[in-house]
């Protein structure tokens, strides 16, 4: 019986599991018009789905919707389709959602167990809003609006044909341009739009053979055909710009022909320039991403190092001797004895190269003036190479290398103490006399200002110079290169380079932001001096710091990206076989996908965005990129859909402002209402915020035709211009103020009201 008894009471136990245990489902749709077949139109219709976690809830509410259209509804959770009818809800399995459009009747559909609920609302007959002013009997252009969205350029406006202007038998061309506001130039021509009447689309199929192909217009041809009726024909275009920041027009020629001769031809505007930019106000910031140090730090390796000095040397006369007096001379002789004998002690240095270079002054006979060069510069090889050991010696490539400076060298130092008569004198006799060296010299000590102005000046063109080279393996400590950076200036200056360990070293040590962006491009130049791809530490930092200053430089990353390697930080083998590379590191996509957003290239930054990983950092970066290039609404797929309503909700939810923004760009009634709740966290004495009152209310207006709401954003204009006049050329170019309240506003605004 016990038995029995335990039995029976686990099977109630599993049967009420399910009761008990209802799972949450994301439930995805699409909301359409049942007549049309096409989504509900969300400037004139609010739609609004919502989610019962039980049936019977959902039937309650449905009642009182019945009852009284303007019901308050709590439901359990609380959806609105984008502008395509798409729509997604959490909402449990075996529950229910209300789809409410506005009056019409509530539309219940039970969830059980779906995941995809498609529906179709009875719009019935409605009259869309409208603006009848006259008549029109002639072609004109009505309804121009632009938006835009990210790099592109939304057009579209309405071109009527009055009756009795089109015929069966003509052609309607309209070629668009877009021009540049400001400057008034044209900047391409866009696609055209074409129509034809019946009669002249058979004739020009018979014209061309049947081969459509020989008309370059056919493939602009729309379904609709031309006639004498009257005619409204939608016109848009998705326009690319460069610079989104400009604002633009759509000039369009608008022809009517026959088969012999254009009967109708003039110029219309198809699109405003002002222009309605949907994120104008978006706040956002990114701060750049920096490399671990750790992963790409430098160790020292074997480098040539080259240095150059000057000496000055009095031999006795006529010969390869120092005078006994010049003490300078033999200082300098025994600092580069002890330079050398540095390198050859030092722990891991090697002297590769020794050269020493003279120049002899012209007097005397240019042969013997060249062999005691020679001599000089050979004792000087000499006393200076003395203390290093045979072995040494014989390992360091030596040479000297003599001449004679010329008589114009003599003349170039005249012209210098402005002695311009005796220069022109001595350049006579060097022209009379030009391969003939000796004799140049004999006229010249015949002057008779030779020894009181020209003699002197000969220890002038006397020089030794020399080089040497040497090669070094040994890491200085992080405390020498700071010493070396802050105390010899040639390194400091950049005349000597630093080798990248010790670049990497001051990267860690410097802390003036200024001073490290100049040491990150040093290093990058001189990386990409002796490699085609530089240093990517320094590129990653150097692109960093000019990101903190707000300065724009695309070039310096895209070396290290791949947008054929869909992911970052990938290991890939070099072809050599020797070892791995990074390929696309993830700081480095993240700080190019910043730089394109400063420079207004949205769909560049799309792109880097789709390769940059969804994690906490990137977060709201690759949001905020995806929000400024338009991806914050629609989609072609469930996938694109689902995506883009997640960089809306990350994006609104950034702060009270940007919720107020994005509601506003989605352009929907639903939307609407929910960016003027959205106000009451914004700051009443801001500017903004009534700016943002003013287009809430210009578009109740628009919907309602109620007098109240168009004084009502007038007002609300007119106040934001008293807080910050800034707006009033805000306003004048922005698509989302109507033009007629802006107008008035500014007009009481000017008289003071």
């Amino acid at each position: 019986m016990r038995k029995l008894l335990f039995i029976s009471s686990l099977i109630l136990l599993l049967l009420s599991v399910p009761l008990g245990a209802q799972q949450m489902k994301r439930v995805t749709g699409r909301v359409l018009d049942k007549k049309t077949g096409k989504p509900i139109d969300q400037q004139q219709f609010g739609v609004r789905i919502y989610g019962f976690n039980t049936v019977a809830s959902a039937q309650d509410v449905k009642k009182l919707m019945d009852l009284d259209a303007n019901t308050f509804v709590v439901p359990d959770t609380e959806a609105y389709p984008d502008e395509s009818g798409y729509y997604e809800i959490s909402v449990a399995e075996t529950g229910a959602l209300i789809f409410k459009v506005d009056m019409k009747e509530a539309v219940l559909e039970k969830v059980n167990f779906r995941m995809e609920i498609n529906v179709r609302i009875e719009m019935g007959n409605i009259l869309r809003t409208s603006q009848v002013s006259a008549v029109r009997n002639v072609v004109d252009v009505i309804d121009k609006r632009t938006d835009m969205e990210g790099n592109y350029l939304k057009a579209r406006s309405v071109i009527s044909i009055p009756e009795n202007v089109g015929r069966r038998d003509s052609r309607l061309i309209v070629q668009p341009f877009l021009i540049d506001d400001r400057t008034k130039d044209t900047l391409r021509a866009l696609k055209p739009t074409v129509m034809e009447g019946n009669e002249y689309r058979l004739t020009q199929l018979r014209r061309m053979n049947y081969d459509e192909s020989l008309d370059p217009l056919n493939a602009y041809l729309i379904s609709d055909t031309l006639s004498s009726n009257a005619l409204f024909i939608p016109w848009a275009d998705t326009i690319y710009v460069k610079d989104p920041s400009r604002n633009y027009l759509v000039k369009g020629l608008v022809q009517l022909e026959d088969y012999n001769h254009v009967y109708s031809s003039k110029e219309h505007y198809l699109a405003s320039s002002r222009i309605g930019r949907p994120l104008r106000f978006l706040e956002y910031s990114m701060v750049p991403y920096m490399l671990n140090p750790e992963d790409y730090r430098e160790r020292a390796r074997r480098e040539k190092r080259n240095t150059a000095g000057k000496m000055s040397l009095t031999f006795k006369v006529g010969q390869a001797r120092l005078e006994d007096s010049d003490t300078l001379g033999k200082r300098q002789l025994d600092s580069v004895k002890n330079v050398l004998l540095d390198i050859i002690h030092g722990e891991g240095s090697q002297l590769k190269e020794f050269h020493i270079i003279g120049t002899a002054s012209p007097e005397g006979p240019l042969a013997g003036n060249q062999k005691l060069a020679k001599k000089r510069l050979d004792y000087a090889l000499d006393q200076i190479t003395s203390v290093l050991p045979k072995a040494v010696r014989d390992r360091v490539y030596m040479t000297t290398n003599a001449s004679v400076a010329s008589w114009t060298q003599v003349a170039e130092l005249l012209e210098a103490d402005s002695l311009d008569f005796e220069a022109q004198a001595v350049r006579s006799i060097v022209a009379a006399n030009p391969r003939n060296p000796d004799r140049q010299g004999y006229l010249i000590r015949s002057l008779p200002y030779y020894k009181a102005v020209i003699f002197p000046l000969l220890p002038r063109l006397r020089s030794v110079s020399y080089s040497y080279s040497y090669e070094i393996f040994r890491e200085l400590t992080p405390e020498e290169i700071m010493d070396r950076y802050r105390n010899d200036e040639d390194y400091r200056s950049g005349r000597k380079k630093f080798a990248l360990y010790e670049y990497w070293n001051l990267f860690n040590m410097v802390t003036d932001p200024e001073e490290l962006e100049q040491l990150y491009e040093r290093a990058y130049r001189e990386s990409a001096q002796e490699s085609s791809k530089p240093w990517v530490l320094a590129a990653c930092n150097l692109a960093a710091s000019k990101i903190r200053r707000g300065v724009c430089d695309t070039t310096l990353l895209g070396r290290y990206i791949d947008l054929k390697t869909h992911t970052t930080n990938f290991s890939m083998m070099r072809m050599n076989g020797t070892g791995y590379d990074l390929v696309n590191p993830e700081a480095v996509v993240a700080n190019q996908l910043i730089m394109y957003v400063m420079a207004n290239d949205f769909p560049k930054a799309g792109q880097l965005a789709n390769i940059l990983p969804e994690n906490e950092r990137n977060s709201m970066v690759r949001a905020f990129a995806l929000c400024l290039g338009g991806y914050y609404k629609g989609g072609k797929t469930a996938a694109e859909r689902s995506e883009s309503r997640r960089v809306f909700e990350l994006v609104s939810s950034s702060s009270p402002r940007n919720k107020v923004v994005l509601c506003l760009a989605m352009n929907a009634k639903v939307y609407d209402e929910m960016a003027e709740a959205a106000l009451e966290d914004l700051p009443a004495e801001d500017a903004l915020t009534s700016y943002f009152r003013c287009i809430i209310y210009g578009r109740k207006a628009a919907r309602t035709k109620d007098f109240m709401d168009d004084m009502a954003a007038e007002d609300a204009l007119l106040d934001c211009f008293h807080k910050d006049k800034s707006f009033i050329d805000i306003a004048a170019g922005d698509g989302y103020v109507v033009e007629t309240i802006f107008k008035n506003a500014k007009d009481r605004y000017d008289f003071g009201e």
